[in-house]
């Protein structure tokens, strides 16, 4: 299931919990806060105290995987993250960079399954010659 990846790739336990809240969030666009949120749980017959809801927020949004979000009557609410890893192209001669959605998660998963780590994080330095060089020759 995606949120054991999601939960696995943060370093973060798999827990009932963690699981119905992230699931709650992948189900909807709306910044939903801790009450919010319980309300669902409550609707869909899962039992999880507001504690829990709250810590599990917290760890969320400490690990990016929500963004916290402060409303106009000061109450915090949260809403699943929109900002994906990215990498960037950059062209050798004139500088020009490119983002790009990163493209090695499949990989990074080859090597986790080889080495048995849990990857966190990778630094990867990708350059090139952009089209325009390309066209005019300047390389």
């Amino acid at each position: 299931m995606e949120y054991i990846d999601i939960l696995n790739r943060v370093g973060l336990k798999v827990t009932k919990p963690r699981s119905i809240v992230l699931n709650i969030f992948k189900s909807t666009d709306k910044i939903l806060n801790v009450s919010e949120i319980y309300d669902v749980c409550k609707d869909k017959g899962f039992t999880i105290n507001l504690s829990t809801i709250y810590r599990t927020c917290e760890k969320f949004s400490q690990k990016k995987i929500i963004d916290k979000v402060i409303g106009n009557d000061r109450v915090s609410g949260y809403k699943l993250s929109t900002i994906s890893h990215v990498h960037e192209i950059k062209c050798n001669f004139c500088n020009k960079v490119v983002h790009i959605n990163c493209p090695f998660n499949v990989l990074i998963q080859h090597i986790e399954d080889d080495t048995g780590f849990t990857l966190t994080k990778h630094n990867i330095e990708i350059a090139g010659i952009c089209n325009e060089c390309k066209k005019n020759k300047n390389y």
